[in-house]
């Protein structure tokens, strides 16, 4: 799928340009909006239950640039593109199990040019919007 396209042709493009590139991090994180709550798509199975819990999840703005993120949110950090994909697929297995869910995946890229030792950065964004509840029939309640 896209994710898997996008995984392969960022690393690939990365390895091809190794002359241009000192470092690479890519970060993985997905968060999931179901039933009016936020999921860590990417803590480890039961890390809500362990003590001390994780974070709660908090969708904040950038004070100097209006950006928005959510604070708490695990950010993975993958060496290549089989990692990426496995995450991402992780990410959405456990989006899948928590029935119907609006789920966002980000991928961080931060290079620095092995000359100039200047660092640039972006970010991959996917959106997977869950199907809109069926419409019920006030007449079938009555």
């Amino acid at each position: 799928g896209l994710w898997a396209q996008t995984a392969r042709r960022l690393f690939a493009r990365a390895a091809a340009q190794a002359h241009a590139v000192a470092a690479l991090e890519v970060r993985v994180g997905a968060v999931a909006l179901c039933r009016g709550r936020l999921t860590d798509l990417l803590l480890p199975p039961g890390a809500s239950d362990r003590t001390p819990k994780p974070p709660p999840l908090d969708v904040v703005a950038d004070e100097r640039d209006g950006r928005v993120h959510v604070r708490g949110l695990t950010a993975a950090v993958v060496e290549d593109a089989a990692a990426l994909e496995a995450a991402m697929e992780r990410a959405r297995d456990h989006a899948t199990q928590l029935g119907p869910a609006h789920a966002v995946y980000r991928v961080d890229v931060s290079s620095t040019h092995p000359t100039t030792r200047l660092t640039s950065q972006g970010r991959l964004t996917f959106a997977s919007l869950a199907a809109p509840a069926p419409a019920r029939d006030a007449s079938a309640e009555e």
